[in-house]
């Protein structure tokens, strides 16, 4: 008997392939599909010890800005800028951060938390679709 393996893929919207995914209880899960900013805006806040639930934050769909400015609500410098591939290590360094996550084709990002880099150089995300 052969069994294919599954690939699994990313979060809402997402088909990007993920490696040795495990649902993880410190990932906090959106409570809507628009939610995945603000449940990744929780994540940010709660690992710089603000504790904000993703309903105050707001579960409505976020650009890179919007987010910034509703995290600048709950504590200051969150800007929102596009990272390029050279700056990933760099910014993992200052601890975690948020990323739009855009499938090919598609309208509506997904936000996901980018919590570093192991030492096999793979990046570790928090994807709060599922949890």
């Amino acid at each position: 008997v052969f069994v294919e393996p599954v690939v699994l893929e990313g979060g809402a919207g997402g088909n990007w392939t993920v490696f040795d995914e495990v649902l993880d209880s410190n990932v906090i899960k959106q409570l809507t599909l628009t939610g995945c900013g603000a449940a990744c805006g929780e994540m940010l806040l709660r690992d710089r010890y603000i504790f904000v639930t993703q309903n105050v934050i707001g579960t409505e769909l976020t650009s890179m800005t919007s987010l910034a400015n509703k995290l600048n609500k709950f504590d200051v410098g969150w800007e929102g800028n596009a990272v390029s591939e050279s700056s990933l290590y760099a910014l993992s360094n200052t601890g975690s951060w948020g990323a739009m996550m855009w499938d090919s084709g598609s309208k509506v990002g997904h936000w996901v938390l980018v919590k570093g880099v192991d030492d096999a150089g793979n990046v570790i995300i928090y994807d709060p679709y599922q949890g």
